[in-house]
Parts: C-alpha cells; structure tokens; sequence
C-alpha cells in the first residue's frame, strides 16, 4: 500500500472556485495553506442530491 501526504490526496480548489464561494474565500484568505474539503452549502446541496437520488452512494 502507498502512503500519501494530506496535501496529496486533498481537494485542490481553482481560484475561480474560491472565489465563488465566500466560505472558502474566508477560510483562504486566513489561511492560504488551509486543506479546505468544502463548504456548508456544498455539503448541503450533496446531501439534497442524495436525498433526491440525484446522486447515489453505493453500499460498502
């Protein structure tokens, strides 16, 4: 098995996504070597998706 750092495997934000959400934005500006995974509203509407079967987890 290979071992990976946090930045390796982290989302990897394009400034115009940054830039769209103000929650990132803030939390960039704070601090820039911040691993952001997300956002509230992006988690909520994920959530909305799977909710709605819009998006489907699969099971194990």
């Amino acid at each position: 098995m290979k071992k990976n750092s946090r930045k390796h495997t982290s989302v990897q934000w394009p400034a115009d996504g940054v830039a769209a959400c103000p929650e990132i934005a803030e939390r960039r500006a704070a601090d820039p070597a911040a691993l952001i995974l997300g956002c509230s509203r992006l988690k909520a509407s994920i959530e909305d998706a799977v909710r709605d079967g819009r998006v489907v987890i699969p099971d194990g």
